[in-house]
């Protein structure tokens, strides 16, 4: 195992008691559930977080109540255990396991003993949306779940576990080190590193036995995978008659499919696309408001400012004000 014993110390340096900042609870089956959102977790140009869990107390473990998280999370235990509940289901990873966790999973975290280093990495769904579903295959199990969490289709599952490897290990260390050191570019390293991470778990899985591999090719054939991928990459042009073409299927069919996987139907989903690459924009560049309506894919401007008041809450003027004052936590993210 490689030697983190620096960023280990740097890391508790950085935060020695993870602040979590509880912005709301949810109510699941009459019972609250604490819901740990990405505004209260990340900060405002940050896209990829990771820290320390929490050591166990000198008294011993203490289980937090059961809480889920509007972001995804991945679990990398470097030494020692690391124990979750999700659903009544009891999970031990031990040292060298990996795992990623989907959104709104609904569990319980805990350490034993003080020398259980666990690592989490905290990634934001738009990173996920923009970045790696844009570099990694769109025909694994990796991306799959990535969709399945993202649109809100009916997932099998709520956690990806991972047994120790090597090459995996290089790469946690990698990632690790990269983000307490900050040198230059290293937020590009990460997601080249994270990417590297996710193509390997995909490979695992194919290989793991037959029945994930049957797993794969019914998801790999699954018609509602093929849609999300296409208005992912043609968020800014698509229509119905582009995805029936696409796959063969009338504009009733595509339209009826997209409303039973997602519960949403074709505009609201490219809305929320064009909304999220308009903050992009917006963040990023001087570029005026109208070429922006025009870039993303909106006929009109007045109907670009109406879509963004009602998703973000408030004007673009507003939002680009805002930003300036370093004050804005991004909704679109």
């Amino acid at each position: 195992m490689i030697d983190l014993s620096y960023y280990i110390k740097h890391a508790v340096d950085v935060h020695p008691v993870l602040q979590r900042d509880v912005k709301h609870q949810r109510k699941f089956n009459d019972e609250l559930l604490t819901v740990f959102d990405e505004d209260s977790m990340f900060a405002q140009e940050e896209a990829i977080k990771i820290h320390l869990h929490p050591p166990t107390a000198v008294s011993g473990p203490v289980i937090p109540p059961e809480h889920s998280h509007d972001f995804f999370e991945i679990i990398y235990v470097y030494s020692g255990q690391f124990f979750q509940e999700i659903n009544g289901i009891s999970i031990v990873q031990n040292k060298g396991q990996s795992a990623l966790l989907n959104l709104g999973a609904k569990h319980k975290v805990w350490v034993e003993h003080s020398d259980d280093i666990v690592f989490n990495i905290l990634i934001r769904k738009s990173m996920v949306e923009q970045v790696f579903l844009q570099l990694i295959s769109k025909n694994n199990l990796i991306s799959s779940f990535f969709l399945n969490s993202l649109y809100g289709m009916n997932s099998k599952k709520n956690l990806l576990l991972f047994d120790q490897m090597e090459e995996l290990d290089e790469i946690f260390c990698g990632i690790i080190r990269e983000y307490y050191d900050r040198d230059f570019l290293y937020e590009e390293n990460i997601i080249g590193r994270l990417v590297q991470l996710f193509s390997i778990w995909a490979r695992i899985y194919y290989k793991r036995n037959d029945q994930e591999k049957n797993e794969i090719t019914e998801i790999e054939n699954d018609s509602v995978i093929k849609m999300l991928d296409y208005i992912q990459s043609h968020y800014n042009t698509v229509t119905l008659d582009d995805l029936a073409n696409y796959l063969g299927y009338s504009r009733r069919h595509v339209s009826r499919l997209l409303k039973m996987h997602t519960n949403r139907n074709l505009s609201e989903i490219v809305n929320d696309l064009k909304i999220k690459n308009a903050c992009i924009y917006l963040n990023n560049t001087g570029l005026p408001v109208d070429k922006i309506s025009e870039i993303i894919g909106f006929k009109e401007s007045s109907y670009f400012y109406k879509i963004f008041k009602k998703q973000m809450g408030c004007s673009i003027s507003k939002y680009r004000q805002t930003l300036k004052t370093g004050n804005l936590q991004e909704k679109a993210q």
